[in-house]
């Protein structure tokens, strides 16, 4: 039963960070408008030249460890879940899977915490 029950968990982790993974990187395809650049060995790379872009690549990396936290926070829960209903009157196994869920509750309400001071130090450095 534990061995099902992590092999469970373990496929859910992998799907939930896949579709993470997915959902962040998938940006949507533009069509050629007359006037791009269409060779690419024409494009000079630039860089990092201003405040704003350091900005952008800090929020870019806010968000993914946020997308982390998030994932994590979930398969805790659903890990949890899965003690309680399996517990079968234990108590140990309840009060765990109590604890369990009491602290990916506390990470998850930490994560949107972090979230809104991201935001908030984004709207007062005009980014």
């Amino acid at each position: 039963m534990t061995q099902t029950l992590l092999r469970l968990s373990l496929l859910t982790l992998i799907g939930l960070i896949s579709l993470t993974v997915l959902s962040i990187g998938y940006q949507p395809v533009r069509a050629a408008e007359p006037g791009l650049v269409t060779n690419p060995r024409s494009v000079q790379f630039v860089g990092v030249t201003r405040i704003q872009d350091i900005l952008r690549i800090l929020a870019k990396g806010a968000k993914w460890l946020l997308a982390l936290v998030w994932a994590i926070a979930v398969i805790m829960i659903i890990h949890a879940g899965l003690i309680w209903m399996t517990a079968g009157g234990d108590e140990d196994a309840l009060n765990r899977a109590k604890d369990k869920l009491t602290q990916a509750l506390v990470g998850a309400a930490i994560a949107l915490l972090a979230a809104g001071l991201v935001y908030i130090i984004q709207q007062l450095l005009s980014y």
